[in-house]
């Protein structure tokens, strides 16, 4: 198991997220060994990259929260993730 924290530091969400999947609706070879724990590593990997990309805006957030009146209005101001950030 890797101990890269991109890697693990989401793999319980990642795990959550696999578990509730529509697996009857997907068509994979089941039979790929270690195709789930590759999926959830996919997963957690994403999950890392999305919390670093809403952190890289952070200065931004912090400007704006003066004049944000909850919590679904400081993640309204987090732009999408359209790729992977260095």
């Amino acid at each position: 198991m890797s101990t890269n924290p991109r890697d693990t530091q989401f793999l319980g969400f990642a795990e959550l997220l696999f578990d509730n999947l529509p697996w009857n609706d997907i068509n994979i070879d089941m039979e790929f060994p270690g195709w789930e724990d590759r999926w959830k590593t996919n997963i957690a990997q994403r999950s890392y990259d999305l919390v670093q990309h809403t952190l890289n805006m952070v200065t931004f957030i912090q400007f704006a929260c003066e004049n944000a009146q909850n919590i679904q209005d400081i993640i309204g101001l987090v732009p999408d993730m359209e790729e992977k950030e260095q």
